[in-house]
């Protein structure tokens, strides 16, 4: 049994690669077991202390503390097992290149597609504060919502219809027919 053992182990020390793969896979069951038992810790830790219920009293809303924290640290946990499991295989500054390069470009993109919507709408409050034809108060219909002008804002425009408060986007100003019924 040993004879065999010592006889795999010198077979191991020929082939590099293999021991490389089978560190990367051992530290990534290693590292997802820590981030999940970190997380659970984490979790019941800052249930114990009541952290959910303590959010929820002092702001009057649920955040969901507990489990958002508990799933970041799992989550950084991962990721730095991900991370040593590349290193393992000699592929860390290769993929962490390629992930921070995609990153870039989602980002970008989604700068871009932000932008898309919010610069019809700066444009067109621009010209409604110059051109003014309406202000606070004035009634107003546009693509079928009725209401009262609340207020203007940078994006929109609030109008008061019955109980309810409707955002209207400022580039429909500029783009669909509107009436206006001063008061």
């Amino acid at each position: 049994m040993v004879i065999a053992l010592s006889a795999f182990i010198a077979s191991l020390e020929k082939h590099p690669l293999v021991v490389q793969s089978v560190s990367a896979l051992l530290a990534l069951f290693i590292g997802f077991l820590i981030g999940r038992l970190a997380g659970l810790l984490l979790r019941t830790l800052l249930h114990s202390f009541g952290v959910d219920q303590h959010v929820r009293a002092a702001t009057g809303h649920s955040f969901f503390l507990e489990r958002n924290l508990s799933t970041l640290l799992s989550v950084c946990v991962y990721v730095a097992s991900v991370i040593v499991a590349l290193e393992f295989l000699n592929l860390t500054s290769i993929v962490l290149l390629v992930i921070a390069g995609v990153a870039a470009v989602i980002v970008l993109v989604s700068f871009l597609l932000a932008l898309k919507d919010f610069l019809p709408n700066v444009f067109a409050a621009f010209i409604i504060r110059t051109k003014r034809p309406f202000w606070k108060g004035s009634m107003i219909a546009v693509r079928g919502v009725k209401g009262t002008v609340l207020r203007l804002t940078l994006t929109s425009v609030q109008l008061r219809e019955g109980d309810d408060v409707v955002r209207v986007p400022n580039r429909l100003f500029l783009s669909e027919e509107y009436a206006v019924k001063k008061r």
